[in-house]
């Protein structure tokens, strides 16, 4: 089945077999009516003709005199690209566009934009593509060296804590956080023991910690350190030093030492770890930066 289509200055027309429809815009606004094979040749016939034949439609009568002097105006100025409209009213834009889902066309969709944001949509295709993502996300779209610097990291993720700030841009939430927490676990080791030895009289496991804690990845640290320093006190507990060290020992103590100033949730975490602590022979020793 084909539907032909009649464009025309203030409308178009849509023939499916015999049926005919009208549609035209006024503003944001559109409008669409059914109507007869004589209304639609009226339409053709000039542009006066179609505005009676628009007006009638929308009023159910002929116009008067003087009533399609100003018909179909808005204070909306519509300003039509590629695959996207804008819509200025008195200094404020939006812009619409019919959102993609799963391959088809989805409803449309309107955001509001700048003037300047509108200006870098009728630039390029490019542009425009930006600005819708944009103006939907409130994120930039990708580049091309943005998905080679993200595949990159995906497969050498330890690459990205020396700029964590700029990587955060790269990739969602969710991903950016596997990421971070597969980093942070390759470096940290929860599951290991860095070292232990006897340190006057008393057994010392020493724990190091050499990444950073910047605010987009001081959650997953914190979560990855408790989880190696729980590993610490079970080894302690259920004296798994026991065949090479003996069990003679004045206390035990948890030599934690920061590559990297900690923040102030690492620190109240910390404190509070060496309350639980003291009412055993376990203890934290903790070493800071200069």
């Amino acid at each position: 089945m084909t539907t032909e289509i009649q464009q025309y200055k203030n409308c178009t027309v849509l023939k499916n077999n015999n049926d005919y429809q009208i549609l035209w815009s006024r503003g944001k606004e559109v409008l669409n009516f059914p109507i007869s094979q004589e209304l639609a040749e009226s339409v053709s016939k000039s542009e006066k003709d179609s505005l009676e034949v628009m007006f009638y439609c929308e009023h159910h009568r002929w116009p008067k005199k003087d009533e399609l002097v100003d018909y179909n105006q808005s204070d909306t100025i519509v300003h039509r690209g590629n695959g996207f409209i804008v819509y200025e009213t008195d200094g404020y834009y939006e812009i619409s566009f019919f959102k993609e889902i799963g391959g088809a066309m989805g409803p449309e969709v309107r955001y509001p934009i700048t003037k300047e944001l509108m200006e870098k949509a009728f630039q390029s295709s490019r542009g425009a593509y930006e600005v819708m993502i944009y103006a939907e996300t409130g994120n930039w779209p990708l580049s091309k060296q943005d998905d080679i610097d993200r595949n990159y990291i995906r497969n050498h993720p330890e690459t990205m804590l020396p700029n964590i700030e700029d990587q955060r841009e790269l990739f969602d939430v969710e991903e950016f956080k596997a990421l971070v927490k597969k980093t942070i676990v390759s470096e940290l080791e929860p599951s290991e023991l860095d070292a232990i030895g006897i340190v006057d009289n008393h057994l010392e496991l020493l724990l190091v910690d050499s990444v950073g804690w910047q605010e987009e990845i001081e959650a997953v640290h914190l979560e990855i350190l408790q989880e190696k320093l729980n590993n610490y006190i079970y080894f302690l507990e259920s004296k798994q030093y026991v065949d090479r060290y003996g069990d003679s020992f004045d206390k035990k103590v948890i030599h934690i030492t920061f590559q990297c100033s900690p923040s102030d949730n690492a620190l109240s975490f910390l404190t509070a770890v060496q309350k639980v602590l003291q009412p055993t022979d376990m203890s934290l020793k903790v070493e800071l930066p200069e």
